[in-house]
């Protein structure tokens, strides 16, 4: 029979990412400071990125400075907008799991109670 191997866990957690560690109240707290700076500071490198290669695929494709640089602003905007929708979208989507996690350990304990 042959012997099944677990995979290694290869992947890290995100920078943002802080173990929970409980206050006084019983809440997770929140992400270190550094964690997130370091977060962003890799966010803005990446649309940095971004922008430049956009530029140059941009102003080879039109031969003009001042149009590509239209373009690329344009592209920025739509992608900014994007990213703050995309965030709201994600707020819901975590918020949503407690409620779900607190309705589901509601109904053990009403089952529970009632046996």
């Amino acid at each position: 029979m042959a012997t099944i191997r677990r995979r290694q866990e290869t992947q890290h957690a995100p920078l943002w990412y802080a173990k929970p560690s409980l206050d006084g109240l019983g809440c997770p707290a929140p992400a270190p400071e550094g964690a997130v700076l370091e977060y962003t500071k890799e966010l803005e490198k990446f649309l940095a990125e971004i922008e430049r290669r956009a530029f140059r695929m941009a102003h080879i494709a039109l031969r003009d400075t001042d149009d590509a640089l239209d373009v690329v602003q344009d592209a920025m905007l739509k992608l900014a907008a994007t990213m703050r929708r995309a965030q709201r979208r994600m707020e819901a989507v975590v918020l949503s799991h407690p409620g779900e996690r607190i309705r589901d350990l509601q109904r053990r304990r009403s089952v529970r109670s009632a046996s």
